[in-house]
């Protein structure tokens, strides 16, 4: 299958390794920022980009999931299920912490 842009859509157990990958990067990569002003905006877009691909790539494992190996599908997605507020918070939290640091 195909997307809008004519890429391939990732099945639901791609989307699940990409979202954990993406969860270790933004832990490994959002405390890399500096302190000025520029770095702090750069790495709160940064927060916002990566949690929102987290949200689309949950969002698209639940689309694509498979009905043969259900049990194993929840237990991948049951730790996934629980950063899905905690990705919503960042993102709500650091949309409002740019738009005070470019104001």
């Amino acid at each position: 299958m195909k997307s809008i842009l004519g890429f391939k859509i990732l099945d639901s157990w791609q989307s699940i390794f990409s979202t954990y990958l993406f969860i270790v990067l933004q832990h490994i990569l959002s405390s890399k920022f500096g302190i000025t002003n520029k770095e702090l905006i750069a790495g709160g877009l940064f927060n916002i980009i990566i949690n929102l691909s987290i949200l689309i790539l949950i969002f698209n494992s639940f689309y694509q999931k498979e009905k043969r190996f259900i049990y194993l599908w929840l237990t991948a997605m049951i730790p996934l299920l629980i950063i899905l507020p905690i990705s919503i918070h960042i993102i709500f939290s650091e949309i409002k912490h740019v738009i005070s640091l470019i104001i």
